[in-house]
């Protein structure tokens, strides 16, 4: 094999992103600390962090409305009705309001 094919970075339909993080790490292991192009690479494995950190906390911004939701949707579920009235809903949010009454008491 040429020299070139063995540094060539896995493409990313095969090989997994923890492939491509190990292999932009041994890269940078290669570069002379001090180099333009290592701190470019620390940069770049910096950014994938902060991308994957991202990716993982996205979720946990919707949580309490998706709870939210889900009691609502079990408490609509238990009737089976397509349409409800405005008193209806009312009661409805009147006891999501007070579910934890009695915990708290």
């Amino acid at each position: 094999r040429l020299a070139w094919e063995v540094l060539k970075m896995p493409k990313e339909g095969r090989a997994g992103k923890s492939q491509i993080r190990d292999h932009k790490i041994k890269q940078l292991g290669a570069l002379h600390p001090n180099s333009r192009k290592a701190a470019q690479k620390q940069g770049e494995l910096l950014h994938d962090d902060k991308k994957a950190m991202h990716i993982l906390t996205k979720d946990l911004k919707w949580k309490p409305q998706l709870q939210k939701f889900q009691w609502f949707q079990k408490a609509v579920w238990m009737d089976q009705k397509k349409m409800y009235t405005a008193d209806e809903l009312t009661a409805l949010a009147a006891e999501y309001v007070t579910r934890n009454d009695e915990t708290i008491v």
